[in-house]
């Protein structure tokens, strides 16, 4: 089964377990509630071989046996008219953009329905304070980290359309101990126009 038909797979099921026929905020249920237990049991019943990894605002994260072989994971997200990490994702795609430190690693990104999308990424770890606090070190001096560097071009390139919101959950390491901006930006804070403009225009880039 590809990526695509993954997703749909667990969208549909997160869909028919947390909100009713015809909603379309379903990810605040979730993010609201004390366990994801209810959703899991409920995938579990119909497709056993996902592990579910954590989940943000927008977004939950998953693996298999067969991206586990891979290194990579599986992001399911809603509501791309609010959160701005769909545009991040297409942005870290773009060439020219893979190769400066600290950016993701995205193998495939693509839309699910109305407003959903998923995403094919590297696999990566937490950090721990000490981590998080270097990365901030000096960051208005000569000595600002290469991540931090990157960070400044991302809020650059999206200035009037997502702030960045950089936190200990969002900055994550690879296995060699490199960090990565997993998922620096927050909700989309442009207009409809901006954002659909700027999505269509990052998605031939990425391309």
């Amino acid at each position: 089964m590809d990526a695509r038909l993954k997703a749909q797979h667990i969208y549909d099921v997160l869909r028919s377990t947390f909100i009713g026929e015809g909603a379309t905020r379903m990810m605040d249920d979730v993010y609201g509630a004390e366990e994801y237990s209810g959703f899991i049991d409920v995938l579990h019943r119909t497709e056993k071989n996902y592990t579910f990894l954590g989940a943000g605002n927008f977004s939950t994260v998953w693996t298999d046996a067969e991206f586990d072989k891979e290194n990579k994971v599986l992001k399911v997200g809603t509501h791309r008219d609010q959160d701005a990490a769909f545009l991040y994702l297409l942005w870290a795609m773009v060439p020219a953009n893979q190769a400066l430190p600290g950016v993701l690693k995205v193998y495939e990104v693509g839309k699910l329905g109305e407003d959903a999308y998923y995403a094919v990424i590297e696999r990566l770890h937490g950090i721990d304070d000490d981590q998080y606090n270097a990365f901030y070190e000096d960051e208005e001096g000569d000595n600002r980290t290469p991540e931090y560097r990157t960070l400044e071009v991302i809020a650059e390139f999206f200035g009037g359309v997502a702030p960045t919101d950089v936190h200990d959950e969002n900055i994550m390491q690879r296995a060699d101990g490199s960090l990565v901006l997993s998922d620096p930006l927050g909700w989309s804070t442009g207009s409809t126009k901006q954002r659909v403009a700027l999505e269509k225009r990052l998605m031939k880039k990425a391309a």
